[in-house]
This record gives C-alpha cells, structure tokens and sequence, in this order.
C-alpha cells in the first residue's frame, strides 16, 4: 500500500503501476568487454567495445548496428561538434570516426598519451591521462598545456560543468594539500581555454563507505550534482560540490559496478556496468543532465 503518513484510512484500489527506474539496454556477445559509451543528440547510443573493437549504434528504438571498428582500444570518446566522435585511446593522437561511415581519421598530435576529456562552450577540448598534464585543444587544433600542474599525475576522468573542468586525479606524490584521489576544479577563465587556480573538491579518502572502493567516471545533472560511478556495491555516490553533502542513487536498486556515466539528451543517464556482466544500465532520472557542448 502507499499511504499518506497522517492518512485517516488506507483507500483500496489497485492494482497499481511502478514503472522500474532502470533497465537493461542492448543486447552484447556474452563476456565481451566494453570500453566506453557516448550519446548523440538524437539518443542514439554508441558503445565501443574492447576487443573486438567494434562500435555498435543503438538507436532509440534498440536497433543495432556495427558501424566501424577502432584503430586501438579506447578509454574515452565524446561527440563532436561537427557529429564525429572523438577517440581517447591512451595515446598521443586521439582519432575522430565518422559514424555515417566507420572511417577513423588522426586529429593531431598532442605529444602526450592522453586518455580522457571534456569540450566547454568554446569548442575547447581539455584532455589528460598518466604524466600528460592537462592539455587545451582549441578548435583550430592549436594545443597548450596547463603548466605542469599534474605533469607526473594520472588524470582518471574530466568533465566540464558551469565554467569549470572538474579532475579526477591521482596524484604522484600525496601530502596533506595534495590528496592521494581527489576530485579538483578550475574555473574556465576566458574563450582560450585558459584556467584558474585549483581549487579541491574532494577527498575520495572522506566518502565514508566508498572510501575503500575506486571512483571510476562522473557527470552532473542540470542542477548541479555530481554523480560519481564507482566499484561500490552501491554504484552512484551523488555529491553537491558547493556544500559537500552525499548520497546516494536509487539505494539497493541499481546492479554493480559503473565503469561510466553518461547523460542523454534527455532525462536518461546511461550506466556502463561492469565486473562479472558488462552491459548498458539505462537510468531514468526524471531530470535532465547538465549542458553537453560537444553535441
């Protein structure tokens, strides 16, 4: 029964209807690894898998199909402007597909191997990985790198939200002002891409229960909150970074663990679920996610 809690009586009626908050989404050769997942603006999902490299399209309606196949084995990939994918694959030249076509294509030399990335509303792209720094691609492709600031840390995940790049990073040498595992920001300063100080937002060591288990991805929803993929047996930690409260998604509900996050062009997040059964977790969240500006 669901029930008012000052209620006077409990009406009879039924049966009632509870729609499932999530489902499982595309159907993947059993035990094949995937690497990443990306949504265009038309919802359509395209998830690369890790060998064989493959890159299936599925579409709104769960068609799918096998557009292409990657040059190596990718970490990232994000939508571009122009409706190409961009290709991190934890080398120096990250690759963009043509999804009408398969075709792959170098977009420059970075002359770091870098594995992860976001655009801001420039058009700018800010990529890292292990000992790369952070680096600004802007849209003619010129590049320039953050200075140093993580030149001998891995960067693990970076996402752009409300004029800032918001870092996962494990750092190379820890100390009290320089967690082992912590989420950082910069504010984006100006249409060059040029950045602000650091600025700690967590300190993977203070989530309580998550603590012991790795934060792998995170995204935010249009309000503001972070949601942050994880080995836990509870995948989702949500954190408001303004005043650092946690929580978490969709409690006892949601299988483990999160490889990634993320947000469709609606009110969908789309989980890619790890451990012992890869697959596509589709979430409804009942909001949107915040604005992405490669698509």
């Amino acid at each position: 029964k669901v029930v008012s809690y000052d209620a006077l009586l409990v009406v009879q009626t039924g049966p009632y209807k509870i729609f499932p908050v999530h489902n499982r989404y595309g159907t993947f050769v059993e035990n094949a690894q995937l690497s990443i997942i990306a949504v265009d603006k038309s919802e359509n999902v395209y998830v690369i898998q890790r060998l064989p490299r493959s890159v299936i399209k599925i579409t709104p309606d769960g068609t799918q199909t096998i557009i292409g196949e990657t040059s190596r084995i990718v970490t990232d990939a994000k939508i571009d402007r122009d409706g190409k994918l961009v290709l991190l694959m934890n080398y120096r030249r990250p690759g963009k597909m043509d999804l009408d076509t398969g075709e792959e294509v170098e977009m420059l030399d970075v002359g770091k191997a870098v594995s992860f990335g976001d655009f801001d509303s420039d058009g700018n792209m800010y990529v890292g990985g292990r000992r790369s720094d952070l680096i600004i691609i802007a849209p003619d492709l010129t590049k320039k790198n953050l200075g140093g600031v993580y030149a001998s840390d891995e960067i693990l995940c970076v996402r752009v939200f409300n004029g800032y790049v918001y870092l996962l990073v494990t750092a190379a040498s820890p100390d009290e002002q320089n967690p082992e595992l912590a989420i950082w920001r910069h504010q984006i300063l100006d249409a060059t891409g040029a950045l602000g100080a650091k600025e700690l937002i967590l300190d993977w060591a203070n989530t309580g229960e998550f603590a012991a288990t790795a934060p792998r991805n995170f995204t935010f929803d249009a309000n503001g909150l972070m949601y942050i993929g994880t080995e836990h047996t509870q995948p989702i930690m949500i954190l408001n970074p303004e005043d650092k409260t946690q929580d978490i998604l969709y409690k006892d509900i949601l299988p483990s663990f999160s490889e990634q996050l993320v947000w469709g062009a609606g009110n969908n997040l789309y989980m890619l679920l790890g451990g012992a059964e890869w697959n596509i977790v589709r979430i409804d969240m009942g909001q949107p996610g915040a604005p992405y500006f490669g698509r």
